[in-house]
C-alpha cells in the first residue's frame, strides 16, 4: 500500500487570507489593504515594533482565530482521491502546543484538531483520515524523525528546509508545495493538489 504524508500548515491549511483578516480586526493593517500573508509579514516588519505584532498576530492566527483559516483548495478531493485508491495519508506537523507570547494561553494543537474535525476532515468515509493518522511534533528535527519512522513513500512540506533537512530520509521523495515560482532547490515541486495528483497516480 502507498502512504504519503503530508504537512499541515501551509499545506493542507491556507492562511492566506486570514492573517489579512485578523490583523485588520486588531487594527493592525489598514482596513483597504490587500495582500496575503508574505505581505502582511512585510507591512508588519517594517514598523516600529513590527517583529512584535507580526508574533502577536501568528499567536492569533494560529490559536484564538484559526476559524479564519482554509482548507487548501484542491486538498479535500486530494484526499478522496487518496481514500479511493486505498492510499494511506499521514500528517506530520511542527506545531508547539503554545505560543509564547499568546496571552490568551490557547493551546494550539487543540486548535488545530478542532478546525480539521469541523472542516470534516476525520470523516473517514470521505477522506479516509482519522486522529491517529496526524502527528505533531514540538521542534523541525523531530518533525523529520517522526518522518523517517512513518517512512512514507513522499512527503509533501510548503518548506524547503524540512525537505532539505540533513537527516530527511532518502528513502522518502521529496515534494515541495509552493504555489508561487520558488528558485530551484533541486527537490521536485507541486503548485497544487491536482499536480499532485497527476505526478502520483497517473505518471
Amino acid at each position: 500500500m502507498m502512504r504519503i504524508g503530508l504537512d499541515l500548515d501551509n499545506t493542507l491549511i491556507s492562511y492566506e487570507t486570514a492573517f489579512s483578516a485578523v490583523a485588520k480586526r486588531m487594527a493592525l493593517l489598514p482596513i483597504d489593504f490587500k495582500g496575503g500573508k508574505a505581505a502582511v509579514r512585510r507591512y508588519l516588519r517594517s514598523l516600529p515594533g513590527g517583529e512584535q505584532q507580526w508574533r502577536d498576530l501568528q499567536a492569533e492566527v494560529y490559536g484564538r482565530e484559526m476559524r479564519f483559516a482554509e482548507l487548501t483548495r484542491g486538498a479535500e478531493q486530494f484526499l478522496g482521491l487518496c481514500r479511493q485508491r486505498k492510499v494511506e495519508v499521514v500528517i506530520v506537523s511542527h506545531k508547539s502546543e503554545y505560543a509564547a507570547n499568546d496571552r490568551h494561553h490557547i493551546n494550539l494543537r487543540h486548535a488545530a484538531l478542532a478546525w480539521l474535525e469541523q472542516q470534516g476532515l476525520f470523516d473517514t468515509a470521505t477522506t479516509g483520515l482519522t486522529i491517529s493518522s496526524l502527528f505533531f511534533e514540538g521542534s523541525r528535527d523531530d518533525k523529520v524523525k517522526r518522518i523517517a519512522r512513518l517512512a512514507p513513500d513522499c512527503f509533501v512540506d510548503d518548506l524547503p528546509e524540512v525537505l532539505l533537512h540533513p537527516a530527511f530520509p532518502a528513502t522518502v521523495r521529496p515534494i515541495l508545495y509552493s504555489p508561487g515560482e520558488p528558485p530551484p532547490l533541486g527537490i521536485d515541486m507541486i503548485s497544487n493538489w491536482e499536480v499532485l495528483a497527476d505526478e502520483l497516480f497517473v505518471h
